[in-house]
């Protein structure tokens, strides 16, 4: 049986008269991988530092595993793991293995116990074999394993992850998702802030939207994608776009754009077979060749972008 094991209640941050969060309230539940996505400034990062005690919140209540955090973090600080998007490691002229026990000794980890949860942390994050490397002659993807390892070599029960995979590449990003699917599994709670949105998609149970501060959707990745459910999108490539576009514009009960010579079309799905006949014979009259032609249900992506403009 799942239960809240954070809860934040009326959440909110202002520097002087700028309000970066706005009386956010957010459940969440113990077992989850839970994403935060938003544009760039929408409040991600400053969300994940009030719940993990870093950032000082302006008001509200935060509560893990029924803590106060205000009356009581020191109770609940050993429950909680944070990675950073950047760290001070590349600067550190220590080896991976040496950052670990660094790390480990940083939570009071000492002796054969600290010694056995490095090797486990470091198999666990594919860099056991990279263990006698210095830090700062790792690639970018390793480096953030190496965060994602500091932060989880004192077994936390919930993970905060800032950007787990920002400047990974394809492959990294993989990795990345995998070691976070394997925590989960195990038993770990995740909240991830990222601006990869087939990732948020891919690993969360549930995804929060934010846009300027508010969070406007709190579902499932599937439910977010109902909120538009009567939209269709319609996408066609011609060679003659710009006649085409002459036609879309006097249509009142559409929206487009052109994306890579692609026009992409928005309509509402009681409309489409009036206007896909319509565009048809358009098309035919005018002697119009299309190169492509393909009607979509509109994307976890489609759905972000409309909601938060």
């Amino acid at each position: 049986m799942s239960y809240s094991l954070i809860i934040a209640e009326k959440l909110t941050k202002k520097y002087k008269e700028n309000v970066a969060i706005n009386s956010l309230n957010l459940e969440i539940e113990k077992g989850e991988i839970f994403g935060l996505l938003g544009p760039n400034g929408a409040g991600k990062t400053t969300i994940i530092s009030m719940l993990d005690g870093i950032l000082k919140k302006t008001s509200g209540r935060i509560f893990i595993k029924g803590v106060d955090i205000d009356k009581n973090l020191y109770k609940v600080k050993d429950n909680i793991g944070f990675a950073p998007q950047e760290s001070d490691i590349y600067k550190r002229k220590l080896t991976v293995k040496e950052y670990l026990i660094f790390f480990g000794h940083c939570h009071n980890i000492w002796g054969g116990k600290l010694k056995n949860r490095v090797e486990e942390v470091a198999n666990k994050t594919g860099l056991w074999e990279h263990k006698n490397k210095y830090v700062n002659q790792l690639s970018g993807g390793l480096k953030k394993r190496l965060i994602l390892a500091t932060s989880i070599i004192h077994k936390p029960e919930i993970l905060f992850v800032d950007e787990p995979s920002l400047g990974v590449d394809p492959k990294g990003r993989r990795d990345i998702r995998m070691i976070l699917k394997l925590l989960n599994n195990e038993g770990t709670t995740i909240i991830i802030n990222t601006n990869y949105i087939n990732e948020a998609e891919i690993l969360c149970n549930r995804i929060g939207i934010l846009k300027k501060g508010n969070l406007i959707a709190c579902k499932s990745p599937d439910e977010i994608k109902q909120l538009n459910s009567d939209k269709q999108q319609i996408s066609i490539e011609t060679n003659n776009n710009n006649l085409l576009t002459d036609f879309l514009n006097i249509q009142n009960y559409i929206s487009y754009k052109i994306q890579n010579n692609n026009v992409i079309i928005d309509i509402n799905r009681n409309d489409s077979t009036r206007f896909i006949q319509k565009l048809i014979s358009f098309l035919y009259e005018n002697n119009i060749l299309t190169n492509n032609l393909r009607i979509d249900e509109k994307s976890l992506e489609d759905i972000f972008i409309d909601i938060t403009q």
